[in-house]
């Protein structure tokens, strides 16, 4: 009997190493996403198909949790774009873990993305219209300033913009300082309020480690960039005390702590989905919401 040929996939050691993977990536992220990167639909120019249930089976997490994922990674962490009508995935770090040179993949790569159907996953990964990666490792973006075909003024004025919107960093950055130390010290004080009504203990036992789930909870709901954190955040803490104060036996064991809703965080969200109008009174009771 002929042998199958089996494909491979490598995931750099550098993976582990990415800040955003280390601080901000929980377990469920880690796995989903080296799940996204190496399944058995994955093609060599990083957009296939493949569907939730396909997900779903081949994960053992239920169809929510994955919708609850997809989300999240196109979202909050920009990592991938779904089309759920022609069920095709494109993971936006592709071109740079696995581009080529390869004249023979380059030929694969071609045929593949000729049949894929959404044209703006293309774009997403930044393809040209020869199908070819735009801006691979081995096509660097190459800096205004140190263009020879530049005159002096336009350099002068290159850098003048550069230093403005330097200046302009450094004042946004300042204000979500303010508004992430806002949400930090109010989601703190709610969850101390509530771990001292379920157990009447005043202090965590591991204050350092909620303290970093605490900074991830925020992380999460700052880089959904809404219209109103504040009030996502609410709704988050609100759905999880009721789901722990509720009858599920899933949640009924759960202490309430930051560390617990990181964990559950995608299922908190598809919970929440379904009951956003509810009210967020003792959320508010706890200086969460409102002036505080």
């Amino acid at each position: 009997m002929a042998k199958l040929a089996l494909k491979h996939r490598y995931v750099q050691t550098a993976f582990w190493e990415d800040p955003e993977v280390f601080e901000e990536f929980s377990p469920e992220d880690k796995f989903f996403y080296l799940y996204l990167m190496t399944n058995p639909h994955t093609q060599q120019a990083g957009i296939y198909q493949i569907t939730v249930k396909h997900m779903s089976i081949e994960t053992g997490y239920s169809q929510d949790s994955i919708m609850a994922l997809i989300q999240r990674f196109e979202q909050v962490y920009k990592k991938i774009k779904y089309n759920r009508e022609t069920h095709e995935m494109a993971l936006k770090n592709w071109p740079k873990y696995n581009y080529t040179e390869s004249i023979k993949t380059k030929i694969c790569i071609r045929k593949e993305l000729s049949r894929v159907k959404d044209a703006s996953l293309l774009e997403f990964l930044g393809i040209d219209e020869n199908g070819d990666f735009m801006n691979t490792p081995s096509m660097p973006h190459r800096c205004p300033i140190d263009d020879p075909s530049m005159t002096q003024g336009e350099k002068e004025k290159e850098k003048e913009t550069k230093k403005e919107k330097e200046k302009e960093t450094k004042e946004s950055r300042a204000d979500g300082d303010d508004l992430r130390k806002s949400l930090y010290d109010a989601a703190s004080k709610s969850f101390h309020a509530g771990f001292e009504r379920q157990t009447n203990l005043k202090r965590f036992s591991d204050y350092k480690k909620e303290g970093a789930c605490l900074n991830t909870v925020v992380d999460r709901t700052l880089k959904l960039d809404l219209e109103d954190p504040r009030k996502f955040l609410h709704g988050m803490i609100k759905k999880y005390w009721d789901l722990i104060q509720g009858s599920d036996r899933y949640y009924r064991s759960k202490p309430f702590l930051p560390s617990s809703l990181c964990g559950d965080w995608d299922r908190v969200v598809v919970a929440s989905r379904k009951d956003s109008e509810e009210d967020t009174s003792f959320v508010d009771n706890l200086n969460l919401g409102g002036t505080s």
